[in-house]
């Protein structure tokens, strides 16, 4: 018997099977297809140097994983920028995470929803607000985040200043998106190629294994 092969096979195994879990949705407005309202949402940039954002609050503990919202390009630069912010008295406040996109589906029409995974891996605490804000990337830019489809209403801050003086709506239609995390303490799941490459040493230790034995 070969203790090597034994203990390749075991460790393999605990790792696929052992305190994993599924990222899960910490907030989304984001329901059915294409899940935002195509022909309205809040203006990005210019006209107005204008930065949007909405508000959320997690009912426990996460680690983020990943952003979606749904937005386009109603003309010049193509792309937005978009900044994950700790709540300041009610009002955006200090940036946790940010997130850069480019090639925006045409305003108007209907596109993927932008997505992007996070790299820093910040904590939201739960019961405490946060807020998504889109920003434009320079002054010829003018985008749009598309409002959600469903009707769903919370706190809405927007600024011409860079963020000096925020416009706070405490109930206002909110901009399609959607936030997801692992609940903090749980491993994530790995990806699926992570998944076959202990999986193929499992089984491939269990074969050398009989082999072994039945030499």
């Amino acid at each position: 018997m070969n203790k090597n092969l034994i203990f390749l096979s075991f460790t393999a195994f605990l790792f696929i099977f052992s305190g994993q879990a599924k990222a899960d949705i910490i907030y989304s407005n984001i329901f059915g297809t294409p899940g935002y309202d195509t022909t309205i949402g809040w203006t990005i940039g210019s006209p107005g140097n204008y930065e949007q954002g909405d508000a959320f609050t997690p009912t426990a503990n996460y680690t983020l994983t990943n952003i979606e919202l749904a937005a386009g390009n109603f003309s010049g630069t193509n792309g937005i920028n978009v900044q994950l912010m700790t709540d300041n008295s009610g009002q955006p406040g200090s940036i946790l995470e940010s997130f850069s996109f480019s090639g925006l589906g045409s305003f108007g029409s209907t596109y993927p929803l932008l997505s992007a995974n996070s790299v820093l891996d910040p904590t939201l605490d739960a019961n405490k607000q946060y807020w998504l804000v889109s920003s434009a990337p320079d002054s010829s830019s003018y985008e749009v985040w598309n409002w959600n489809s469903g009707g769903f209403i919370g706190p809405h801050a927007a600024t011409q200043d860079n963020g000096a003086t925020w416009d706070i709506s405490s109930s206002d239609i909110t901009g399609a998106f959607l936030i997801e995390g692992t609940p903090v303490g749980v491993n994530p799941v790995p990806e699926p190629p992570t998944l076959a490459l202990f999986a193929g040493a499992l089984f491939a230790g269990i074969l050398l294994r009989k082999k072994l034995n039945f030499a």
